[in-house]
């Protein structure tokens, strides 16, 4: 005889709207994937209900930010494979469609339908103009944004500003920005007044390496999160295997044991390269458990890896792993879940990377599939690896003639 499945209803107060409290009305089943989660969007007057409006922000059409006011080109993109995916979870239609309806938001909507949806849709951006695009997806549907745009463009300088809501695995840059869930994303979205430039980072591969996914070749890559090496990089691979996929965040746990029954000890010599072109060793390291350059605090939520970064400020930190014991591994990789713990380990080194030098990964490996290097979440591998170099550096955004901003960030 089948268990009893345990429904839980919830609502949560999202903002108020010419005097009235706008909730999501929505049910948890105990073992159910958040893709078959139903949401509604419900209606109540603040004095009916009680409520005097305080605990939740008040908004209306002549209070809309700079973001959001008429005349802007509004695009909502729904990355619909992001994450454990969308099943019953229509969050647009359900929540984001009928807010805009009632501030009377102009706007397009697209769905994703493959890999490049996103990339394209980039570059058929008029940069001639500013632009907000509102992205219910995860931190790869980021980097395929900004790595879609026309580099080339040298007209005027115009905004382009992203809202994200996230929708993803990990969603490390909402989490970094202090937003925990899509109902915290869809109120900064619709009441922030504040955006900052994200900063931005280029990541060199040397000739032959390739998208391990598609076998596309790949000769730099522009980045906003991380660039890792060794088990998290493996750790990703294997997190992609399509089964896995609808189990959101537990497949990286399924991912880790497996990527444990293999050899550790990834054998990696990094130097810095400075601003006069001198070469110096960053470490006397030279096999890594676990090596990042990372640039948000989080990499998920409550997994705080680099406890001294700032979402709006360009710089990133280096973390690695000593080659350990599979048990001490273990131990090491789940202490960034304790408020950062990790960075008192005597196995992990810890450190800024000096802004305006490059890091350089040598790798000391003959085994490509030893090689795998993590992007944002794009897996990259490098034939014939032995003595080739990667180079981490920060992007000089400068140049370009647009400014790409994230909404609610400062």
């Amino acid at each position: 005889m089948m268990g009893k499945v345990h429904h839980t209803e919830l609502q949560k107060a999202l903002l108020s709207i010419d005097d009235k409290t706008y909730f999501v009305r929505y049910t948890e089943d105990e073992g159910a994937s958040k893709a078959h989660m139903n949401y509604e969007l419900v209606e109540h007057k603040l004095m009916e209900h009680g409520l005097d409006g305080t605990d939740v922000p008040s908004i209306s059409k002549s209070t809309l930010p700079a973001h959001l006011k008429p005349g802007r080109d509004i695009k909502v993109v729904d990355s619909v494979k992001s994450g454990v995916g969308r099943g019953e979870r229509e969050l647009y239609i359900s929540v984001i469609k009928p807010l805009f309806d009632l501030l009377g938001i102009e706007h397009s909507y697209s769905k994703t339908v493959d890999e490049h949806s996103i990339p394209t849709l980039a570059s058929q951006l008029d940069l001639s103009r500013d632009h907000t695009i509102v992205v219910l997806g995860g931190d790869t549907s980021i980097y395929e944004l900004f790595n879609g745009l026309n580099a080339g463009y040298n007209g005027e300088r115009h905004d382009i500003d992203v809202c994200i809501v996230p929708m993803g695995t990990g969603n490390a840059l909402a989490v970094s920005q202090g937003l925990n869930d899509e109902f915290e994303s869809i109120v900064n979205l619709l009441t922030a007044i504040v955006k900052s430039p994200l900063p931005l980072y280029k990541v060199v591969f040397p000739e032959g390496s390739k998208v391990a996914s598609t076998g596309s070749p790949v000769k730099e890559m522009t980045f906003c999160i991380v660039v890792s090496f060794a088990i998290h990089a493996k750790i990703v691979h294997y997190s992609e295997k399509p089964e896995w996929k609808p189990l959101g965040a537990e497949r990286f746990k399924m991912a880790f044991a497996k990527a444990l029954e293999e050899p550790q000890g990834f054998k990696l010599k990094v130097s810095l390269k400075r601003p006069n072109g001198e070469v110096e060793p960053f470490t006397a390291r030279e096999q890594h458990a676990y090596i990042d350059f990372v640039a948000t605090p989080y990499l998920e939520k409550a997994y705080r890896i680099s406890p001294r970064s700032q979402l709006a400020s360009p710089e990133l930190y280096y973390v690695s792993f000593a080659d350990q014991t599979k048990d001490e591994l273990t131990k090491v990789v789940t202490q960034p879940y304790f408020n950062g713990a990790h960075i008192e380990n005597t196995l992990t080194e810890y450190k800024p990377v000096d802004q305006g030098s490059t890091a350089v990964i040598e790798i000391m490996e003959d085994n490509e599939d030893r090689t795998f290097t993590c992007v944002d979440g794009v897996i990259v591998s490098i034939p014939n690896p032995r003595g080739k170099k990667v180079l981490i550096k920060h992007f000089d955004t400068s140049g370009l003639h647009y400014a790409f901003n994230i909404v609610g960030l400062q």
